[in-house]
């Protein structure tokens, strides 16, 4: 369970392993690199450091799916007059609070 981001966002907390069922007092907080993180399907992400398409950086979305053979999550926008697209996980950082509409 990713908790939030430090050092710049060069590093992630994140809380684990996490069991079935639920044992919180066997979970351990670690501090790892971001570029060790796994994102999977379902999480809240914030689009940021694109170089091109740059109106979709600041854009908050989900990853619906993951695009094998582009190697990138396949992101829905909460703006939705921004359609679906396909976006590498350098450029993603996970959101840990979304902001209510």
């Amino acid at each position: 369970e990713a908790l939030r981001y430090t050092e710049a966002g060069r590093e992630c907390v994140v809380r684990g392993p996490i069991l079935q069922p639920r044992d919180e007092d066997s979970e351990q907080t670690y501090i790892i690199p971001t570029g060790q993180l796994v994102f999977g399907v379902g999480i809240p992400v914030l689009v940021t450091g694109l170089r091109y398409s740059t109106s979709l950086n600041g854009k908050i979305g989900d990853l619906r799916s993951w695009v094998e053979e582009a190697g990138c999550f396949m992101v829905h926008f909460e703006d939705e007059k921004f359609a679906p697209r396909p976006v590498r996980q350098e450029y993603l950082k996970i959101v840990f609070e979304v902001p209510e509409l």
